[in-house]
């Protein structure tokens, strides 16, 4: 089954964001990614199942930008079957994004991330942790 796996915020500040989050709820600093062409500095903050990136936004408007779902191989078929029957289209991401693959633009224009390595990436995350790679 699809599992929201992560939610992207636009933030004038990713330090001051983090150490809110960080500090007010427990949630950690899993990575702090360098600014890349295309792409702001992004700090992925998590509570151990929902991911947060912090994404740095110079200029414009802050606020939620995109959320993802992590998919099992075996479902992808059917789901990408499933959106196109409402007239949305997947498209490839991307390159340089480490976890997605996919992303779509939904029936109200909303950005939805689409990964199946994600999951893979997840748990060699996990396995390295806990001291099982």
């Amino acid at each position: 089954m699809p599992k929201i796996r992560h939610i992207a915020i636009y933030t004038s500040d990713p330090d001051k964001m983090a150490k809110f989050y960080c500090e007010c709820f427990g949630m950690r600093i899993r990575q702090d990614y360098a600014e890349v062409p295309g792409t702001g500095r992004a700090i992925f903050i998590s509570d151990g199942y929902i991911e947060v990136a912090l994404i740095h936004k110079k200029d414009g408007q802050t606020g939620i930008n995109h959320f993802g779902f992590s998919l099992e191989s075996d479902e992808k078929d059917d789901i990408y079957r499933k959106i196109r029957a409402h007239g949305v289209e997947p498209r490839t991401a991307n390159p340089d994004r480490p976890y997605v693959e996919d992303f779509m633009i939904d029936v109200e224009g909303n950005k939805v991330d689409l990964s199946t390595k994600g999951l893979s990436l997840e748990r060699q995350h996990i396995k390295e942790k806990l001291g099982h790679a």
